[in-house]
């Protein structure tokens, strides 16, 4: 038993040891074709970078167009009409909306059209009788620590429950507009996106068909001895990775640049606009990771389909 375990041990770490010198050898192989081309491999590692570059561009306007959206409803401003209750008690009303302003939660509340009106009665007993009607009403500006709309609805919710409110109007017609335009907006980069990765796949495509076409010789003659399809589509799978790893370099490189051509402008606008402007103009990186991540599994895909589609056809040529 003691033989048969250590010979299985031994048969396990000959197929690891021979798996891991196929892989190496391709890998060698893949990277050495590289630079035998280098005028083509640049212009592919460059095409790339810049593409990816401009999908972390679009990625990160995409991840802080959902911040505008939320924020917008940070600005609203909210009119509170006081119920017949609330107009009784309007200094409870008022140090209860005073508490919000305490808590953080409003920027501002004031007291607007506080005036008396003699109003002439409508009752049919007393058609020429006069009374006091009191029109005030509260303007409040929501504060900036509701992060997001869920919490901004929870803050209506609390003054619409208030028995000493009668009506809230949200001043929200900009934000409408923004809305509308962030949506618009998200749709574009969303569309750019998918542009942009799709041409990196077709780079990818059509560098791999290009070596296989300038390989085709020596293809033939290892079809000539036998070797199979994953034997020889092995090394241009090393070729979709080089290129896909060569090409994030090149474009978290072209980002970095980007970013520093900006502090300036971007320093301004931060002046200007305060603490919008400094989460739009940070970096989500496990975003970004995640992006990345996929370009890559998909640089590899695309050089599988086109190994694949280059073998189908070479086979079919050859019979």
């Amino acid at each position: 038993m003691s033989l048969n375990n250590t010979q299985n041990r031994a048969a396990k770490a000959s197929r690891l040891q021979y798996l891991w010198d196929e892989h190496r050898i391709a890998a060698s192989l893949a990277f050495q074709r590289l630079m035998r081309q280098p005028y083509q491999t640049a212009g592919a590692i460059l095409l790339m970078g810049l593409s990816l570059a401009m999908l972390l561009f679009f990625t990160i306007s995409l991840s802080k167009a959902a911040v505008i959206q939320n924020q917008t409803v940070h600005s609203s401003e909210w009119i509170l009409i006081p119920s017949e209750e609330g107009v009784n008690n309007i200094e409870v009303l008022e140090n209860q909306l005073n508490s919000y302003l305490d808590k953080g939660l409003v920027e501002s509340v004031e007291k607007k059209n506080a005036q008396i009106l003699m109003q002439r009665s409508t009752t049919a007993d007393n058609p020429n009788d006069y009374y006091i009607n009191h029109e005030v009403t509260f303007s409040i500006k929501t504060s900036s620590v509701l992060k997001s709309s869920q919490e901004h609805n929870v803050l209506m919710n609390q003054l619409q429950d208030n028995i000493l409110i009668k009506n809230i109007t949200a001043s929200q017609e900009s934000f409408n507009v923004l809305h509308t335009i962030v949506s618009l907006a998200k749709i574009t980069i969303i569309s750019i996106g998918v542009f942009l990765v799709g041409f990196v796949l077709l780079i990818t495509n059509y560098t791999i068909k290009l070596f296989m076409d300038r390989y085709q010789q020596e293809i033939s003659i290892l079809y000539h001895l036998g070797a199979s399809r994953e034997f020889i589509r092995r090394p241009y799978l090393y070729q979709g990775v080089f290129l896909g790893l060569a090409g994030i370099g090149m474009s978290l490189l072209t980002t970095v640049l980007m970013r520093f051509s900006l502090v300036k402008p971007l320093s301004i606008l931060k002046g200007l606009y305060g603490s919008q402007i400094a989460q739009i103009t940070t970096i989500d990186y496990q975003r970004v990771s995640i992006v990345l991540g996929f370009v890559l599994l998909f640089s590899v895909l695309s050089a599988y389909i086109s190994t694949h589609k280059w073998l189908t056809r070479f086979q079919l040529l050859r019979n």
